[in-house]
């Protein structure tokens, strides 16, 4: 029996008859033994091979009803068939399955017929590990909310309008939101922080935001991104409760290097606040700062300048000093003055004066602040009793208008 198909080809014969003579007189016995020759010892052999090869390789019982007439494997490696009529059909659409894992007849699927290793998936341990991990790339890539407020420095909102501040001994305010503490100076245009002393902290800015507003609590751990020098510096720090140290020199930092450190800790003048400070070894320019809930760094994102006065206008507000506003004299309170403010400030502010003035018929007349007279439900107007040089019944006219005043704050 021939071992494999290929040993059943024909490639040549040992009698060719093509090249006989012409012209064969009186030898017809030779003739005949020349076809015999080719069907009996050479094709007869090779055919009857093939036959006997093909039934040891089990191919008659292969295919067995009269309905197949050919079997195929499909361009998905799907096995078919074809029928009388000369259609494929795909094995298994027409019953299902019909045996499985040694079970015959309807089967049904039961614990145990593949492992997530024979289907080349993933365990449901290794699929949640791997969502994880997704998850945390896709909370990277957006930005979280920034809790803190002007942190543009190369564009800051700057209501007082100073090229450059210098601290004190009362930590004045800087550009919008941020103090500056004694020994240091900030100049505007080069968003540069000047270190005049760091020894225990005696320089640097920070600012104020309360912890219930952004969501948080002592313990609770910030991610701080500060690009300074242009290098960008992110760490993850808890919020420190400050009267857990006796000194603020004591109090740890979150984050220190050669150039600067980070300080995250809770205000003991505020109560239910909490301050991030930043202190200069030396002198750095501040490029922009987020501090973000949670131990994940998001990228930042500079906010409308817009937007970011909106914000900082709940805290501090600066009267253009050209600005004109009505004033009313009414009996028994004195002169009225109502504000109303771009932006509703989170408390009743204070209110710094400077050049006020009420016309009169009679001429200018200069104002000081007696006090608030009220601050409304809204919080976006503010009612202001004004003191006049003397009694304006001696001026004639009752409603007025009243220009320059200088300031309304509410700070933190």
């Amino acid at each position: 029996m021939a071992q494999s198909l290929e040993n059943c080809k024909i490639t040549g014969y040992a009698v060719s008859i093509k090249n006989l003579p012409d012209k064969i007189e009186n030898q017809a016995d030779w003739l005949k033994a020349q076809f015999d020759a080719r069907t009996d010892d050479e094709v007869k052999q090779q055919h009857n091979a093939l036959c006997e090869l093909l039934k040891a390789l089990g191919v008659e019982e292969s295919v067995t009803s009269e309905d197949i007439r050919g079997i195929r494997v499909g361009t998905l490696g799907s096995l078919e068939w074809k029928d009388a009529q000369g259609a494929w059909h795909s094995l298994g659409t027409g019953g299902g399955v019909v045996s499985f894992a040694g079970r015959a007849g309807a089967v049904e699927p039961q614990a145990g017929d593949y492992t997530a290793g024979d289907v080349g998936a993933y365990t449901k341990g290794e699929t949640d590990e791997k969502l994880d991990e997704v998850d945390a790339g896709v909370r990277a890539a957006i930005p979280a909310p920034n809790l803190g407020d002007n942190t543009n420095f190369r564009d800051p909102v700057n209501q007082r309008g100073q090229a450059s501040y210098t601290g004190n001994a009362g930590n004045p305010c800087c550009i919008d939101r941020w103090h500056i503490e004694e020994n240091a100076t900030y100049n505007v245009a080069a968003h540069t922080l000047i270190a005049e002393s760091y020894a225990a902290r005696a320089c640097g800015i920070w600012q104020v935001n309360m912890l219930a507003e952004d969501g948080l609590a002592i313990g609770d751990t910030v991610t701080v991104s500060l690009c300074a020098d242009g290098q960008l510096h992110t760490a993850s720090m808890p919020i420190l409760d400050r009267s857990q140290y006796s000194d603020f020199a004591d109090v740890p930092a979150g984050y220190s290097c050669g150039d600067f450190e980070i300080v995250l800790c809770t205000d003991m003048v505020v109560n239910g606040s909490y301050k991030l400070c930043i202190y200069p070894k030396k002198s750095i320019s501040l490029d922009y700062i987020k501090w973000e809930k949670g131990g994940t760094a998001t990228p930042w994102q500079a906010p409308r300048k817009e937007e970011e006065l909106a914000v900082c206008q709940r805290y501090f507000y600066r009267v253009d000093d050209g600005s004109w506003n009505p004033a009313f004299l009414i009996t028994g309170w004195g002169l009225i003055a109502p504000f109303s403010l771009p932006m509703a400030m989170r408390t009743s502010p204070t209110v710094s004066m400077e050049g006020a003035q009420v016309y009169t018929p009679a001429g200018w007349v200069n104002l000081s602040l007696n006090y608030i007279q009220g601050f409304n439900s809204n919080k976006n107007t503010v009612y202001l009793t004004l003191t006049p040089a003397q009694s304006l019944d001696e001026y004639g006219g009752r409603a007025m208008m009243v220009s320059k005043i200088e300031s309304f704050s509410a700070e933190l």
